[in-house]
């Protein structure tokens, strides 16, 4: 389910901040004509340590996001984590109606902009959809992008067009559009979105489910049915 993945990408962001960690505290030197590695602990300080910049999918609010950023601040590495509410979703007021694709793209690079140095983008769902543009708009305070189970459109490409070829899918299979808006009904929700979580013998998993299912909005239609304009040079990245 989506909450389980949710939890499993953090403990892999854990993992590979942890690596690069490790990495940029080590130096070579050599002993008996072996190169080794040599910690260096006081090496350590602000310059180690990351900014991860988190975009929810479509319909979810950020606070989807919050046992990630908890598990990652948690983690005992210098890390700094940062949710994005994209417009017309969760608490944001913005009338879905209004919302454009570029809109959210602004969202993510606002607060991106905000950072003093390059951040770690990652994306699910349609949140790689905004994570590519945003990638291809400021690439040089991206340092690294990551799909979480994200959309990878090519130049030209929208998210709709990507969704509606997985035929098998239960959100293409139960997906209302409306107008402005494109939702599933809250039982679907659950059957595409959250069935193993509701499912789960953990009390804290099922909970945080159902919570996260009770705050999904419909998503704006147009964030959906515009197309990425993105270089060679961002698809081939």
């Amino acid at each position: 389910s989506l909450t389980s993945f949710l939890a499993l990408v953090a403990m892999s962001l854990v993992f590979f901040s942890c690596q690069d960690q490790f990495a940029d505290d080590v130096s070579p030197t050599s002993s008996n004509g072996e190169d080794v590695l040599l910690y260096q602990p006081e090496r350590q300080g602000l310059r180690n340590s990351k900014t991860y910049v988190f975009v929810h999918g479509a319909w979810h609010p950020e606070s989807s996001w919050n046992d990630v950023k908890w598990l990652l601040e948690k983690s005992g590495h210098k890390v700094k984590v940062i949710t994005i509410q994209l417009q017309g979703l969760g608490n944001d007021p913005t009338p879905v109606e209004s919302v454009t694709f570029q809109d959210h793209v602004n969202a993510v690079k606002d607060a991106i902009l905000q950072e003093g140095r390059p951040v770690i983008l990652a994306g699910h769902s349609y949140g790689g959809a905004v994570i590519s543009q945003v990638g291809e708009e400021i690439p040089q305070r991206i340092n690294k992008l990551v799909y979480i189970n994200g959309f990878m459109p090519t130049d030209g490409q929208s998210v709709v067009q990507l969704a509606l070829a997985d035929t098998q899918s239960l959100v293409t299979q139960n997906l209302v559009i409306d107008g402005a808006v494109a939702y599933l009904s809250t039982e679907n929700y659950g059957k595409a979105l959250y069935n193993v979580a509701l499912a789960s013998p953990i009390p804290h998993v099922v909970r945080n489910a159902k919570n996260i299912i009770a705050q999904l909005r419909p998503h704006p239609v147009a964030t959906l049915v515009t197309p990425l304009h993105l270089t060679a040079v961002s698809n081939d990245e």
